[in-house]
């Protein structure tokens, strides 16, 4: 079965080129090009700025995804605390899905019609982000400053930055204080499609456990374990290794990934992963473990042909404590199998 329909197509689910490319301050604004040269009407640009704070176990999730081919922009803003059944039961949920694209200028310097609002202070370094809504007496103003550079993919279409959290948030008349770590990451120059894929899930693995050090892994879960899916799917495990990548930063280096192996055990009456165990070796050699265990969770429907649940976590390493989060995408044969 074909899963994607454009050369320039979704890097979570297809074979990647190893190491990283160049960033540049550009790369801040629109692609406008680099969009262009995508024929498919599912090509995206995406900017993705969220923040935590885990000792409340506060996680935010703020997006903004652009539809060039079409000229339509959807995006906005999503805080919760704890376990939640769906995205409308946040304390803060507000996402417009049909904007016309002109709103984001050209995208270091937008405020949506909800009101979210993102100033790119610096390039590669300090980004703030801030929305109110009086009505629900909730609010934030947090600035994104960076632990490290842009880990730029090898084909020069995405980039992710590991990034310290700090500022207020008024959560339905609470006042917390965000003092965390989040994964800021944008896209672009590539098709999304909303096609009902034949796919195992695919997870985006994030965790801090300080500013000297944090792991980011895309994957989908090891067939030499027997995962859930295998009971659905079939998919080999020469594909699933071909489709995961990510990186260490680790006392100042930036590293890549050369073997991923991910365990995940699900909560089948939520859908939502209850933890992983994440087995990775660096490209420099050094192997390393980690585990983790939910501690909030929500879901949204991205699109309607997806699930797409995103789960924060508790996790340790090397008798070290961090915190970070999983975007999990799935399609019908495995939502299907999560309930039978």
């Amino acid at each position: 079965m074909t899963q994607t329909k454009s050369a320039n197509s979704w890097f979570f689910v297809n074979p990647h080129d190893p190491g990283f490319g160049e960033y540049t301050e550009a790369d801040e604004r629109m692609h406008r090009e680099a969009n262009a040269e995508v024929a498919d009407p599912a090509s995206t640009e995406t900017h993705y700025l969220p923040f935590s704070s885990p000792e409340h176990n506060v996680h935010s999730v703020n997006y903004l995804w652009l539809h060039p081919k079409v000229g339509s922009a959807s995006g906005g803003v999503w805080t919760w605390r704890g376990m939640k059944p769906s995205q409308l039961h946040s304390e803060i949920f507000d996402v417009r899905d049909h904007m016309p694209i002109e709103v984001v200028g050209d995208m270091d310097s937008y405020e949506l019609p909800n009101g979210y609002s993102v100033e790119v202070v610096k390039p590669a370094e300090e980004i703030r982000v801030s929305y109110e809504d009086p009505e629900r007496d909730s609010a934030f103003d947090v600035t994104l400053t960076a632990i490290m550079p842009p880990a730029m993919l090898a084909n020069g279409r995405h980039f992710e930055q590991g990034m310290r959290t700090r500022g207020s948030l008024r959560l339905r008349g609470e006042d917390i204080q965000v003092d965390g770590f989040a994964l800021r990451d944008k896209s672009w120059g590539e098709a999304r499609p909303e096609d009902p894929l034949q796919l195992p899930p695919v997870h985006w693995i994030t965790c801090f456990f300080h500013e000297d050090f944090a792991v980011h892994v895309v994957a989908m879960e090891d067939p030499d374990h027997e995962p859930l899916w295998t009971q659905a799917l079939e998919f080999s495990k020469e594909r699933v290794d071909a489709s995961g990548r990510g990186w260490v930063w680790r006392d100042g280096e930036l590293t890549g990934l050369a073997e991923i192996s991910l365990r995940t055990d699900w909560d089948r009456s939520t859908g939502y992963p209850t933890g992983h165990l994440i087995e990775i070796v660096d490209t420099n050699g050094k192997p390393y473990s980690l585990t983790s265990r939910t501690t909030g969770a929500s879901r949204w429907y991205t699109w309607s042909n997806g699930f797409f649940p995103v789960t924060y976590m508790r996790y340790e390493c090397e008798g070290r404590v961090g915190s970070g989060e999983t975007q999990t995408g799935c399609w019908t044969d495995f939502v299907r199998l999560l309930d039978a």
